[in-house]
Order: C-alpha cells, then sequence, then structure tokens
C-alpha cells in the first residue's frame, strides 16, 4: 500500500476511536428506567424559590426540561426558567447545580439519575 492509503485508514481509526472514546465519556453514567429527580429554582429578585419533584424515564436533563412547562433550551444552555427569560441579558443567567456541584456539560449531555436535585438560581455575571 501506498503512505496516502496507510495514512487514510490510519486516520479513519483515530477518528472512530475518538468518537467512541467520546460517546462512551458522555454516555458513561446513564441510568436506564425510571428516575424521581428535584428541581430547586431561586431567583431573589422575582422572590422565587421553589422546589419541584419530577418523574421521568429520560436518561439526560434538557428533554426532562423540555417537556415542562417554562423552560427553554438555547444550543444547550438554560435561557428560560418559570417563563424568566435571560436569553438577551447580557448581565445575569441560570447558574445549575447538580447535588451541590456546578455542572460540567450543557442541559442534553447532562446525565440525571435517580435521586438526583438540579438547582437553577439566577446570577449576576461577575
Amino acid at each position: 500500500m501506498n503512505k496516502k492509503v496507510t495514512l487514510t485508514i490510519a486516520s479513519l481509526l483515530v477518528l472512530i476511536v475518538g468518537f467512541w472514546g467520546v460517546k462512551a465519556i458522555t454516555n458513561k453514567d446513564v441510568q436506564q428506567g425510571d428516575k424521581n429527580i428535584n428541581i430547586e429554582i431561586i431567583s431573589k429578585l422575582d422572590n422565587l424559590n421553589e422546589k419541584i419533584n419530577i418523574n421521568t424515564d429520560e436518561e439526560k436533563l434538557g428533554p426532562v426540561l423540555l417537556k415542562e412547562e417554562g423552560y427553554k433550551i438555547v444550543d444547550g444552555m438554560v435561557t428560560t426558567v418559570k417563563d424568566i427569560d435571560l436569553n438577551g441579558s447580557t448581565s445575569e443567567y441560570w447558574h445549575i447545580s447538580i447535588n451541590g456541584e456546578d455542572a460540567q456539560v450543557g442541559v442534553n449531555d447532562q446525565v440525571i439519575k435517580d435521586g438526583d436535585t438540579i438547582k437553577f438560581e439566577r446570577i449576576k455575571f461577575k
């Protein structure tokens, strides 16, 4: 085989293994079946401190939120919670934490587990 064919095959193998690795990392903790999650919503400006319990069979947070009224997701980021839209804001955002730790991925990639507590808090940029 010539060098171009060998390099092409090697490149394809690297891409396939890389894609598989990324999929394995983002789906490593997926829990199948029914889950009961808790949503906390805090907005001092709106005098809002609410807790909601949701039962779902979804694996990731994004689809759960889209089934609920008052939420909007743009490019994997939550822009609207309880019909409070911060999409055009340059000074505030919805901060998301999962079981007390800052979310590390967008909601469409955020794996949920039974018993999780997801907190949305209206925060000013620093």
